[in-house]
Formats: C-alpha cells, structure tokens, sequence
C-alpha cells in the first residue's frame, strides 16, 4: 500500500508576464514554521535520524496547511 504524501505546492513562485499574474508563494506563517523546525534540527547535529525526522515533520506541515 502507498501512503498518499500531501500536497506540495512551491515554496517561491513567481510569473510575471503581460498575460500572468504574481503569486507570492510561501505566507509568512510558513516561513515561521521552517525556521522553528530548523531551530529544532540545528540542536540536533550529528543525530542520524534527524533527516528522517525532518522530512516526516515537512509532510506533516503540509498535511496542516490542507486543515487550517
């Protein structure tokens, strides 16, 4: 059975044309977010199972943003 991974959208989109639109891309909620969760990685360092544990984080950050 595969696990579905949640949405992932781009973090920094941007298009500019005459016939496009800007997209912001990342809110600044969710840059608060990564910097919280690479505060916690960097007290970390050397801990083999912390880029496991990084991505599990990611995705279920992910997973909240689809609940909000």
């Amino acid at each position: 059975m595969t696990e579905e991974k949640p949405e992932n959208p781009a973090a920094f989109p941007f298009v500019c044309g005459p016939e496009s639109s800007f997209e912001a891309g990342m809110s600044l909620r969710d840059w608060f977010a990564g910097q919280y969760a690479t505060g916690v990685a960097a007290m970390r360092i050397g801990d083999a199972s912390a880029a496991r544990e990084a991505y599990a984080f990611a995705d279920a950050m992910l997973a909240e943003r689809v609940r909000k």
